[in-house]
């Protein structure tokens, strides 16, 4: 990955993002949507209508199947997209772009994409009234600045924002569970994933020594968490 991902994280969003291709592409060969009775009484019902021009701002955590999971079903609705990868995937981003170039069933104009290492596309992309949604993943600092920047338009908003995932310990809690579960928690994917527990929310009675085997759980050279 272009980021430095380690292999098996690399490989485990490699493979979550085909399922989501899939997927989509199974809803384009439903014309009329779908309806199902989700409780007595009570229906949803989704329909396939395209909204216009769709902009996707990418992280670069997992650009790879968080860029999957939004230009694919705007594609199968029928929108066009424009998408802004970022600087820090070089690698991938050349890797996607080429595959967009070479898909026959694209039309020119359909999937644009692009990179920028400062910060001068995305802020277009979300004022633009040539543009109808924004899908967006990242801190909800720059949410607010989205919203914001979006009102005037009335752009449809689709965001996933940071900040939202601590994780509480209370004095009865089993630390020989607990532990290993945090550990990972906060250090999958560099600590930089929109699973990764934000901040750990601890009850006094089991504080210090929660801290002591957090400590050397995750100590370099460490291969396991002991009790």
């Amino acid at each position: 990955m272009g980021n430095g991902k380690v292999l098996v994280e690399a490989a485990l969003e490699v493979e979550g993002t085909i399922p989501k291709l899939r997927y989509h592409a199974a809803l384009t060969l439903t014309d009329h949507g779908r309806a199902g009775e989700v409780r007595p009484g009570m229906y949803s019902m989704t329909l396939r209508e395209a909204a216009g021009v769709a902009a996707v701002i990418v992280p670069w955590d997992l650009p790879v199947i968080l860029s999957a999971r939004s230009f694919a079903p705007a594609l199968a609705a029928g929108c066009t997209v424009v998408m802004k990868m970022p600087m820090q995937t070089g690698l991938v981003n050349g890797v996607l772009s080429e595959i967009i170039a070479d898909t026959p069933s694209l039309d020119p104009g359909v999937f644009n994409v692009f990179t920028e290492s400062g910060n001068t596309g995305a802020p277009e992309l979300v004022s633009s009234p040539d543009v109808d949604v924004i899908s967006y993943t990242g801190s909800t600092a720059v949410g607010r600045v989205i919203m914001e920047q979006a009102a005037p338009t009335l752009k449809t908003l689709s965001m996933e924002l940071g900040g939202k995932t601590p994780m509480l310990v209370f004095d009865d809690a089993d630390l020989d569970v607990v532990v290993p579960v945090l550990a990972k928690a906060v250090t999958m994917f560099a600590g930089q994933f929109c699973m990764t527990g934000s901040r750990i929310l601890v009850q006094c009675g089991v504080a210090d020594e929660l801290r002591r085997r957090l400590v050397a759980g995750v100590r370099p050279g460490r291969q396991h968490l002991d009790p």
